[in-house]
């Protein structure tokens, strides 16, 4: 019987090869599941995208799956692609105008907040009760 050569190395071991006893149950063996999980299994599986059923691999007994990463290789190859061929300089002016943008709301988010602190602490010093309403009034003309 041939033997990997990296395995020539390991002692032989003498004597008869192990076996199992009743008070050392295999699992593998003696553990079933539902008959209706075992036969749904495939189904599921199957009902992944990209999961197709074949044969088992190397004549094995049961079923095989096969995984199409043929649309995920084409994918990553556009994907890519475009990386390349865009100009990161005009990505980088998207970006800035992006980011001004947001500075120039925030500031005047800020300066919104300040006016209406400033008016509620007026309206405060002066007896007014009653929310402030910053913009044009809603009394009638006389």
């Amino acid at each position: 019987m041939a033997i990997a050569p990296g395995l020539r190395r390991l002692a032989y071991r003498r004597g008869e090869r192990p076996r199992f006893a009743p008070k050392w149950p295999c699992p593998q063996l003696d553990q079933t599941c539902d008959a209706s999980l075992h036969d749904a299994l495939p189904a599921a599986i199957t009902a992944l995208p990209g999961v197709t059923r074949q044969a088992a691999p190397f004549g094995a007994p049961g079923i095989g799956f096969a995984l199409d990463i043929e649309g995920w290789v084409e994918d990553a190859k556009r994907g890519m692609e475009n990386s390349l061929r865009a100009n990161h300089l005009d990505i980088r002016e998207q970006y800035e105008k992006q980011l001004k943008d947001l500075q120039e709301a925030y500031g005047e988010a800020m300066l919104e907040l300040r006016a209406r602190k400033k008016l509620q602490a007026l309206m405060e010093r002066d007896g007014v009760r009653g929310e402030c309403a910053i913009g044009p009034s809603t009394a009638p003309n006389n």
